[in-house]
């Protein structure tokens, strides 16, 4: 449909033919209605019904359902605003998490190519995007072992969406026409099932594709194995020479894709927090393309004494993370600050501490005699 107002409408407002004074009544598209008949549909389906004609009640309980909205995209950071590990990345045959969510491998099964991942912002946006406008970009750096590569993201998604009517949709767009390969997969218990698998072709502009498909019930699960989750995989051939620009990845419930919506940078920013955190300032939505954060490291003042090992830091995760992270940590040297010779982090329920597990910490020109400070910085990682 054409919100709010419809074309063919005289002020954008259905009228019955001579209600303004002998005007001819409204010519109702077919494209319109059945436009509106399809959005009814997938509301329907959404909420978990079956459509039955004979039920004049399902949109209204389909909606209470869904507290108001039938378009969920199970898909974080799908509009790429969120890159806490840098804005720039080369990849091998080994996978890298790039852009928050994404996960980005060359082509192994052809050698060990490389390739650039790199967060782009456009000024003009297409018309299908409102507001912010960032995508990522592949482009290949080794032609000679002729190998593509593979973008992925992992959603724990799958006892949720399980039984349903599901749609992919995606933006993308190159510099020379290719075909590329979009794949989903179930996993459970570690072994990958592929769900659906299909052809694109991609143009020099961008453009909105989509598949559709039925995931199947996949029944009660072990809550004591790994994670279950769905993937989505593009594959892309050798792109030597080319560009592959990737953006608007939506993955909803029903047979249509929408318009995609990113959702606002805060939660996109918490959602993808959830999996990774680390330390200090990050980029927002404000700064501006290869900008560096001013303070990526914390401050802590520690008492240090010959008999006892101390503990110096312990942070609140914001949000809590979805499992037990895994968590690294760095420090800074420069004269008067701190560098410990080993350092233990655990997680005490969404709290994060550090102490030292080896003895008395080194002050560069002397050691401490009560107190120092020690510039440090953390990561935490709780991917799937």
């Amino acid at each position: 449909m054409d919100y709010p107002l419809q074309p063919d409408a005289p002020g954008g407002r259905f009228v019955d033919s001579g209600a303004n004074g002998g005007d001819q009544g409204t010519v109702v598209r077919a494209q319109q209605m059945n436009a509106l008949h399809d959005e009814i549909i997938n509301v329907i389906r959404a909420s978990g019904q079956e459509p039955d004609a004979n039920n004049v009640e399902q949109l209204r309980e389909a909606l209470s359902v869904l507290g108001g909205s039938a378009r969920t995209n199970s898909v974080i950071n799908g509009g790429f605003q969120v890159w806490q590990r840098g804005i720039a990345h080369d990849v091998t045959n080994q996978p890298v998490y790039t852009a928050d969510r994404w996960e980005v491998q060359a082509d192994g099964a052809n050698g060990s190519g490389t390739g650039r991942v790199s967060q782009q912002k456009d000024a003009s946006a297409p018309a299908r995007l409102k507001g912010r406008w960032d995508y990522m970009r592949y482009e290949q750096q080794n032609n000679s072992t002729a190998g593509g590569a593979a973008i992925r993201t992992k959603l724990e998604v799958l006892p949720k969406l399980s039984g349903q009517r599901l749609t992919l949709s995606f933006l993308a767009m190159v510099q020379a026409p290719m075909e590329i390969a979009v794949e989903l997969s179930r996993v459970i218990n570690s072994v990958p099932v592929v769900v659906s698998s299909e052809q694109f072709s991609i143009s020099q502009a961008w453009e909105q594709h989509s598949m559709s498909f039925t995931l199947e019930n996949v029944g009660p699960l072990d809550p004591d194995a790994d994670p279950p989750y769905l993937q989505i995989e593009f594959q892309l051939p050798d792109i030597d020479g080319n560009a592959f620009e990737l953006s608007g990845v939506q993955l909803e419930i029903g047979d249509s894709p929408s318009g995609f919506a990113p959702r606002p940078f805060s939660e996109e920013h918490d959602l993808c927090r959830r999996y990774y955190q680390t330390s200090g300032q990050h980029p927002t939505e404000l700064d501006t393309p290869g900008s560096t954060p001013s303070n990526l490291f914390r401050r802590a003042s520690i008492y240090a004494s010959a008999q006892s090992s101390t503990q110096f830091a312990a942070e609140r995760l914001n949000p809590e993370m979805r499992a037990i992270p895994t968590v690294t940590y760095t420090h800074l040297l420069s004269p008067g600050f701190v560098s410990w010779g080993g350092v233990t982090r655990s997680v005490i329920g969404a709290t994060l501490v550090h102490k030292d597990s080896i003895g008395i910490p080194t002050v560069a020109g002397g050691a401490p005699t009560s107190r120092a400070d020690c510039l440090f910085r953390w990561t935490a990682d709780a991917e799937i």
